[in-house]
């Protein structure tokens, strides 16, 4: 929202705030230490607004510190899956979990850390969870590389127990589809992707590689491996800073919410992990309205893009707000129904009355 600021109005104040002077954190981890991206300042001296005007509030600057994981615990670090043997698999099978540590990743150190997990995981694992009539399953191998030149994950696994396994990821269904690593592998949340893979035969070598049929059997290349669906989104959890106060609360919608929502501004990332992400004077555009007779406190929260509060792990941020004041206009009032059609009659009468006019100052013209 834009407004046309007014010479005879009260001056702006620029106010700078920094996450180390605040009064009140407002949120703490699980070991009871305050998270510096949530807290209350209280002003010594309150910001008081004349009654006849508005304020305006706006992000001015800001330099925030890259110390928050792409990677988070809570948000997207498990992976549920299913595994049993390929024969009977829909009546005998064991659900079972990853946990990916939280922290910043790169497509192949994740792939390789999951890969790890994985296979630490399913040699601990029976295939039936009732009895142990199967046993473990053996020493699954997984192989999930990067193919670069599509931007995809190529997932495949192999086994070398005489047992038909069969593993499906899930991601709609499993008790921890909400924090689930599935855009940053390039799945998708109703798939339920399927592996499995035939046991060594008497017609094949006992150390042969066994890749899990996929979906995409007609190119050759990767017909015993499985290609992900959508582009892998490293980033998935975190693309922008969201800096939201208690007090913008009217000016601001947000389609996660379908409302009006607290969020002052949002800061593009920029940089690499370990960076400063910057925020100029030159990029603020949005002021939001504020209609209170003074300001005493403000809240100070930084969120990913679907209102998650970002952990910075113990590092600090700094802010400045601008606030701007302009007088308050009468509303303009709705013409009622009688009066409208009075004006547009009078309309109509001057453009007929100029028409005349017109041909009068014509004829004379041509008398002439």
């Amino acid at each position: 929202m834009s407004y046309n600021l007014q010479t005879h109005a009260p001056s702006s104040k620029v106010v700078y705030i920094d996450s180390r002077d605040a009064q009140i954190y407002l949120t703490y981890d699980n070991e009871g230490q305050p998270l510096t991206s949530h807290f209350q300042y209280i002003f010594d001296d309150s910001i008081t607004i004349k009654e006849n005007c508005d304020t305006l509030i706006s992000l001015h600057s800001a330099s925030i510190p890259y110390g928050f994981y792409n990677m988070r615990e809570g948000i997207n670090d498990r992976l549920d899956f299913r595994i049993g043997e390929h024969s009977t698999f829909e009546s005998n099978y064991t659900d079972s979990y990853i946990e990916v540590d939280e922290g910043n990743y790169t497509i192949g150190s994740l792939l390789e850390r999951i890969k790890q997990q994985l296979e630490n995981k399913i040699s601990q694992l029976n295939l039936d969870p009732n009895a142990n009539v199967y046993g473990k399953v053996g020493n699954v191998i997984f192989d999930f590389s990067y193919v670069k030149f599509k931007q995809k994950c190529l997932l495949a696994f192999s086994n070398d127990s005489k047992k038909d396994v069969e593993i499906k990821f899930l991601f709609s269904s499993g008790e921890n589809k909400e924090r689930a690593v599935r855009a940053e592998l390039g799945l998708r949340i109703n798939d339920e992707q399927g592996f499995y893979i035939v046991s060594p035969t008497e017609n094949r070598a006992t150390n042969e590689l066994f890749y899990s049929r996929i979906i995409n059997e007609a190119d050759p290349e990767y017909y015993y491996k499985f290609l992900s669906p959508n582009c892998i989104d490293i980033n998935n959890s975190t693309r922008g800073v969201y800096v939201r106060t208690n007090l913008t609360t009217i000016s601001t919608l947000d389609t996660q919410t379908g409302s009006y929502s607290a969020i002052l501004a949002r800061i593009p990332i920029q940089v690499n992990t370990g960076g400063i992400i910057f925020h100029n004077p030159n990029n603020s555009t949005h002021k939001a309205i504020i209609r209170l007779p003074f300001i005493k406190a403000i809240n100070i929260k930084l969120t990913d893009d679907r209102n998650r509060l970002l952990n910075m792990n113990g590092l600090h941020f700094s802010l400045a707000l601008q606030f701007d004041f302009i007088y308050r206009q009468a509303p303009i009032q709705e013409l009622t129904q009688i009066e409208a059609r009075m004006l547009k009659n009078q309309r109509e009468d001057e453009i007929i009355a100029n028409r005349l006019l017109k041909k009068q100052n014509k004829k004379k013209k041509n008398k002439s």
